[in-house]
């Protein structure tokens, strides 16, 4: 069973508190192998799919962070869960994933 935990920093709260919407991000805190061979290849122009839980469909586009602005097409998703960890600013929350084709949305 793959995992990932992530995390809302207070630091982003802060910017995203600025009028910065654009801000909003997951930082990626840790994640089990198959999961973190498949994130180290995310790019801007190269997204990898998730799905948290098997029902929270996100798009990884970076190596450290899943970016709003990177899920147009899962913006609920990708809202609901930053509202959640927003709740506990760096603290990280470990959820059950499969990323890749596993995770094709």
């Amino acid at each position: 069973m793959d995992t990932i935990s992530l995390s809302v920093s207070q630091k982003v709260l802060d910017q995203v508190a600025k009028q910065r919407e654009s801000q909003k991000q997951l930082a990626i805190r840790d994640c089990s192998p198959g999961i973190k061979h498949l994130l180290s290849q995310a790019s801007r122009h190269k997204r990898t799919p998730i799905r948290l839980g098997g029902c929270v469909n996100l798009m990884v586009g970076d190596t450290g962070a899943i970016w709003r602005s990177h899920n147009e097409a899962h913006l609920a998703d990708f809202d609901s869960i930053y509202d959640l960890l927003s709740r506990r600013p760096g603290t990280g929350m470990t959820f059950v994933c499969d990323a890749g084709e596993s995770a094709e949305i």
